[in-house]
């Protein structure tokens, strides 16, 4: 698996990033405050599209100006789901969590 893009909030507290052939992203969160780097990568699932479409990956993604919405679009696809965006609310307790809109 290679990391194919990323992406940060917004705000900059948040970067999201997507790997090859994955629907799963991957969350930086930070343990500590600035200029600190100590940071996990941990997995943000997307169970309610994995179970939709078969993909071969996410191809783009795009925060609103809030970053409480991002959109993901996704490569390839069965031909009922092919160009689908999916738009998903965005939460931070203290990890992030996406629920599909």
């Amino acid at each position: 698996m290679f990391l194919k893009g990323a992406n940060w909030d917004p705000q900059g507290r948040v970067a999201l990033l997507s790997f090859s052939n994955s629907t799963t992203l991957g969350s930086i969160h930070f343990s500590s405050k600035p200029p600190s780097l100590d940071a996990h990568l941990l997995p943000v699932e997307l169970p309610e599209i994995s179970s939709l479409i078969v993909s071969r990956g996410i191809e783009k993604m795009a925060w609103d100006a809030s970053g409480e919405r991002l959109a993901i679009s996704f490569k390839d696809g069965n031909e009922m789901y092919r160009g689908l965006v999916a738009v998903y609310d965005v939460r931070r307790s203290p990890l992030i969590s996406l629920s599909l809109v």
